[in-house]
């Protein structure tokens, strides 16, 4: 038994920062997701990137751009509750999954998000401080936004992570 639950962690999470990986979203969450639009409970998808990290990996290294991704990580993981799920979805882009929460929930978690990012302290490999690291999310919400495939709703997230950015960067768009 100990075997398998150590199999399954490592299968479902992601190696450099510890969270959820795709796998997990795929395997897991989908079914989850697919159980909570069955009853027609609310839930929110946060999808989420961090601004410019091409640019910062390639000025400092890629040990300095793993350290900045474990970095945003924790500041994802202290902002939500137990029942959320937070997915390392690839490179620097992470969703998360916020069930029972609607579109202002949703809101209020990604603003408290982007906010602690923008003002989080961030040290280079040689100890001296860089400038500040920012993020730009996108929401999608069950019922809110009428799509009944999470599928349809993380694309939708997407899509307006991708506004966020054209529109600017360190924002909320939902």
């Amino acid at each position: 038994l100990n075997l398998y639950r150590t199999t399954e962690r490592h299968a479902f999470s992601d190696v450099l920062t510890g969270l959820k990986n795709r796998r997990y979203l795929d395997d897991v969450v989908v079914g989850e997701a697919r159980d909570l639009i069955h009853k027609d409970a609310p839930f929110s998808i946060l999808f989420a990137d961090i601004d410019h990290f091409k640019s910062y990996n390639d000025a400092y290294g890629h040990q300095a751009g793993d350290k900045l991704l474990n970095e945003f990580a924790d500041h994802l993981r202290k902002v939500v509750r137990r029942a959320d799920t937070v997915v390392r979805y690839g490179g620097e882009e992470f969703v998360v999954i916020l069930p029972g929460a609607d579109k202002a929930a949703a809101l209020a978690v990604a603003e408290k998000m982007r906010k602690q990012i923008e003002s989080a302290e961030v040290l280079l490999p040689s100890g001296e401080p860089w400038n500040r690291i920012t993020a730009s999310f996108g929401i999608a919400s069950f019922p809110d936004d009428g799509i009944g495939k999470f599928t349809d709703l993380l694309k939708k997230a997407d899509e307006r992570l991708y506004s966020a950015k054209a529109s600017g960067r360190n924002r909320v768009v939902c």
